[in-house]
């Protein structure tokens, strides 16, 4: 019959505090309790130096596999808006356009969290209502890093920020139909019909 071989062995507990372990000795955590599903606790092993200190701990390819799915299932996004542009109009048939009731985001992933809990923080904004005259507060999330620790954003650049294809946009907007456009061919030729399309081309310039 073989050999066995045991080797010493505690609790987690009992391995957090055994600080007697000699120069390259190994020792077994064995769980209190081993469990099954996702609450199963697995065995590890410490390899001892032999310095009064806690020895290294090293899990099993189980444990490692089961906490690194835990983690990616529990990371929570956030992001900042970096550009926006309305694409319907607010249905104001006197004033078209000024309060636009949808909106298209440019965003950025800025920050990602594990564990159970949150570590975004809110803070309260403050912004006049041009259509009332009043003002409106609006809390938002501020960014945070992996620890917890807010992320500076420099507002001065975000809030200066311009769509680099907003002349697109705006000479879409405005150009003729194309039912139009092909009248304005009929009557005043393809140079005519140049002429509409250059002057809200030199209205919208590209920068």
């Amino acid at each position: 019959m073989a050999t066995r071989v045991q080797k010493r062995r505690g609790s987690p507990s009992d391995h957090t505090s055994f600080t007697s372990g000699a120069v390259g000795e190994v020792t077994v955590e064995m769980p209190t309790a081993r469990g099954s599903g996702s609450s199963q606790a697995y065995a590890a092993l410490y390899v001892h130096h032999g310095d009064g200190a806690v020895g290294d701990r090293i899990a099993s390819e189980t444990e490692m596999k089961n906490t690194t799915r835990t983690v990616v299932d529990e990371q929570k996004f956030l992001a900042i808006v970096k550009g926006f542009r309305p694409i319907d109009d607010d249905g104001s048939t006197a004033n078209p356009d000024i309060l636009p009731s949808r909106w298209e985001y440019e965003w950025q992933e800025i920050s990602l969290s594990g564990g159970d809990q949150d570590v975004t923080q809110t803070a309260t904004l403050t912004v006049a209502n041009g259509s009332t005259g009043g003002t409106e507060s609006k809390n938002i999330i501020l960014p945070t890093d992996i620890y917890g620790n807010t992320v500076s954003i420099n507002w001065s650049q975000l809030n200066s920020w311009s769509d680099p294809d907003q002349y697109k946009y705006d000479r879409a907007n405005e150009y003729p139909s194309i039912v139009d456009q092909l009248d304005d061919i009929y009557h005043n030729g393809i140079d005519g019909w140049k002429e509409t399309i250059k002057a809200v081309k030199d209205k919208y310039p590209k920068e």
